[in-house]
């Protein structure tokens, strides 16, 4: 199982210049479990990238399952299964904690 990233660990992330480089430095650290979710656009025009860095895959797929079937989840079992990771186009990242 694959533990969240820390405060301590985000800081030591290298800083990128773009989306593109970002993406694959996450993907050569955490391979598949690192799941791109959606594209979204803010107010000032700045589009950043979600992704999830999954750290139960059982409780994980469970949860996407029962969201796309719109059922309720309960608890908080979905919610820490996964640490969401927004990367930016100009390559700021910002990871949830």
């Amino acid at each position: 199982m694959i533990k969240a990233i820390s405060r301590s660990e985000e800081a030591a992330i290298p800083n990128f210049a773009n989306n593109k480089e970002a993406e694959v430095w996450f993907k050569n650290k955490y391979g598949n479990a690192l799941m791109y979710v959606d594209r979204y656009v803010l107010s000032d025009n700045n589009v950043y990238y979600l992704y999830h860095l999954v750290l139960d895959r059982n409780a994980y797929l469970d949860g996407v399952k029962k969201l796309s079937k719109g059922e309720n989840i309960s608890g908080t079992e979905f919610l820490s299964s996964h640490q969401p990771i927004e990367i930016f186009e100009d390559g700021r990242i910002h990871i949830v904690h």
